[in-house]
């Protein structure tokens, strides 16, 4: 999702409406996009570039939304589609906000099953794991996963939203507010790993924050 709040596709990957089952789900995203670049960095990560397939739509947004206008014909060739909302508008046809990415799409029926781009991750990295190569990083360790959990949830306030909040302040007061919460923040990490290579020891890092900075 982007920035401000839309309508919400919350289908779980995983569960008996949507199994796990290769080449049956479809990433689309943008490389301009800070939320969907992270969905997209897991993906590789976790090597399942083979396993769930991806649709980039041009980096400019036009009136009517993000366009598939990098293929040929400018249509998706999977889901045969000309712009992202045909997506939502297949899935809800009285959908009534704006057409964001990253969504995962069942190809089977070519409709939406979740379009935030955190319960996305989460629902990859916890669902899909006998399809990620044998040398993935464990992005998400089950003993860690309250913490990681507890981070992300201020690490989307206060980093991921912040600069969104910092760039749309309407006022001095509202400027400075949100500026100096985003640098108390990025400060507190910093001195985070003074002492470790990432903010979980040795564990790589969540993908949450590095995209959007």
């Amino acid at each position: 999702m982007t920035k401000t709040a839309v309508p919400h596709f919350s289908g779980i990957l995983g569960s008996d409406a949507f199994p796990i089952e290769a080449a049956r789900y479809r990433l689309i995203w943008s490389e301009i996009c800070p939320w969907s670049q992270r969905v997209a960095i897991l993906r590789r990560l976790l090597g399942l570039e083979d396993i769930i397939s991806e649709g980039k739509v041009n980096p400019v947004i036009t009136e009517k939304g993000w366009q598939f206008s990098l293929d040929e014909g400018h249509r998706d060739p999977i889901l045969d589609v000309d712009y992202v909302m045909a997506i939502y508008k297949k899935t809800d046809p009285n959908y009534p906000g704006r057409a964001t990415i990253p969504v995962i799409v069942d190809v089977t029926t070519k409709k939406i099953v979740n379009n935030e781009s955190q319960e996305i991750m989460q629902q990859i990295e916890t669902n899909f794991t006998d399809f990620v190569k044998t040398d993935a990083p464990d992005l998400y360790p089950e003993n860690l996963r309250t913490e990681i959990d507890a981070l992300n949830a201020i690490l989307l306030v206060e980093i991921n939203q912040g600069v969104y909040k910092i760039k749309g302040a309407k006022t001095q007061a509202d400027y400075e507010k949100y500026f100096h919460i985003f640098f108390n923040r990025l400060d507190q990490l910093e001195a985070r790993l003074a002492d470790s290579r990432f903010l979980f020891g040795d564990q790589l890092p969540p993908l949450r924050k590095p995209s959007t900075l």
